[in-house]
């Protein structure tokens, strides 16, 4: 039986990039999928310019362009169905001036051919069921056309998603709610925009839904939210899902079409704040399968691409040694940390917080506060635009001007909120105060029952911002010699 250099389970953009890059470079490699090309995966499907810059570094840029998407430079975002600010995607060296949205049928398929095309050899309908290391290598188990199978490797890479295999074999499966997303797509079909769109509702905050135009008649639309405070609120995202689809019912008559939405379908998502060693004796785990995805955004694709290249870079150094152990493997968590703290670490203590939803009065004012921010500061709109967008690193918002900015206009969302004006607001700012009464009521109600869980919150929160005070310091005093 051959023995592979590396076995890659899964060919999504993670397993296929890390093919392209170690069959590029000379090394054998085995690429194993569950399916049949082209297949789809249930995925907002948003690729942002810096994803996009990677799939050309790959070989794959001609092959994104005839697909033909539509180029997305702006977007807008809402809540409660009130549009409270709408931006433009900013320019940034190096990278394209748009996102695009590739489904990922075509997406997943064009770098399995270009995997193909480098020297990588596929398993389609072979779905990786287990592994053994032994003392030569890797043994991996799999179920090929419904029948028992197996492949001799001298790595195993997993890149089998978010409920992998993989990662469940090797005992680093994650299941934590409060890293874990429900999320539920769809597409709408006659639909034609050009931005994205993001919506939040009060009543399932910090739950977003999106629209992603993916060519003229055909969006990407669906909701997710982190699983924790979904559960704990009692809160059901299918009813969020239908509250979403008549707005984007809406959306669709105000452009003077009747959209016809696809079938939905549900699927997790592991994000980043669940993310471990990602390295076992003989094997890495790359892509979802290691909770590479953004908090904020849940977008995951470059995260995957990156995760792939960082991947290749610790298996080349393991080959030149002749060593495969945890010892050598080790290196990749050095190096991921290193290019994906500095950012997501910071999403992942936003999420964290706004996980409270206790303090929902308060992140929704918050909330308010940075949209009248970026409605008055263009510079502000670009930097937390670029956030979202993929463009600017989150560490950007954490500066001293960014700080400053906001708090020159704390004066005028505060006229905004509070102003009387028109008599009959004057009635809802009374309302908004008796709301504001019963918050801090039912607050202290909270901390009584709900102690244990309100303690280790502030835990939680207090141990990532240490841990992201421990690394500006790193940076500071590393920047300085």
């Amino acid at each position: 039986m051959t023995v592979y250099d590396v076995i890659i389970a899964g060919a999504g953009p993670a397993g296929s990039a890390l093919a392209i890059e170690l069959a590029g470079a000379g090394y054998s490699v085995l690429l194993m999928d569950g399916a049949r090309f082209p297949r789809d995966k249930v995925c907002g499907d948003y690729v942002s310019p810096r994803g996009l810059a990677r799939l050309e570094a790959l070989g794959c840029g001609d092959a994104v362009r005839a697909l033909a998407c539509t180029p997305i430079r702006s977007s807008r975002l809402y809540l409660n169905s009130e549009r409270l600010v709408s931006g433009s995607l900013p320019r940034v060296a190096g990278l394209p001036a748009y996102g695009l949205a590739i489904p990922r049928r075509d997406l997943d398929e064009l770098l399995f051919r270009r995997a193909l095309a480098a020297g990588a050899e596929g398993r389609e309908a072979c779905r990786v069921s287990g592994f053994e290391v032994t003392g030569a290598g890797v043994e991996v188990a799999a179920v090929r056309e419904g029948k028992p199978h197996r492949a001799l490797g001298r790595l195993l890479v997993g890149a089998d998603g978010a409920t992998s295999v993989v990662a469940r074999t090797a005992g680093m499966g994650m299941n934590d709610s409060r890293y874990t997303l429900a999320s539920i797509r769809a597409y709408a079909h006659d639909l034609t925009i050009d931005h994205t769109i993001m919506y939040f509702d009060e009543k399932y905050f910090p739950g977003y839904g999106w629209v992603f135009p993916v060519r003229p008649g055909l969006c990407n639309i669906g909701v997710g939210m982190v699983s924790e405070p979904l559960v704990r609120g009692g809160l059901k995202l299918p009813e969020f899902y239908a509250k979403f689809q008549r707005f984007v019912m809406h959306l669709g008559r105000a452009h003077g079409v009747e959209p016809r939405l696809g079938p939905q379908r549900g699927w997790p998502i592991r994000s980043y704040g669940g993310a471990h060693r990602n390295y076992f004796e003989r094997g890495l785990l790359i892509g979802e399968a290691g909770c590479f995805v953004d908090p904020i955004n849940g977008e995951g694709i470059p995260l995957a691409l990156e995760t792939a290249r960082i991947a290749a870079s610790t298996i080349r150094a393991a080959f030149r040694q002749g060593r495969f152990g945890a010892a050598v493997l080790s290196q990749y968590e050095l190096d991921f940390r290193a290019a994906l703290d500095p950012d997501l670490a910071i999403s992942d203590l936003a999420v964290a917080m706004i996980r409270n939803r206790h303090l929902l009065p308060l992140w929704l004012t918050s909330f308010r506060g940075m949209c009248h921010t970026a409605r008055s500061d263009p510079h502000y709109a670009q930097i937390t635009g670029g956030i979202l967008g993929g463009v600017i690193p989150a560490r950007a918002a954490l500066t001293p001007e960014m700080f400053a900015r906001t708090l020159r206009h704390v004066p005028g969302f505060l006229r905004e909120m509070f102003s009387p004006g028109d008599p009959r607001r004057a009635a809802d700012r009374l309302a908004e105060g008796l709301k504001l009464l019963r918050w801090q009521y039912d607050l202290a109600r909270a901390v009584v029952r709900d102690g244990p869980w309100f303690r280790a919150w502030l835990g939680e929160v207090e141990s990532k911002q240490r841990r992201l005070a421990a690394q500006a310091v790193r940076s500071a005093v590393a920047g300085a010699t």
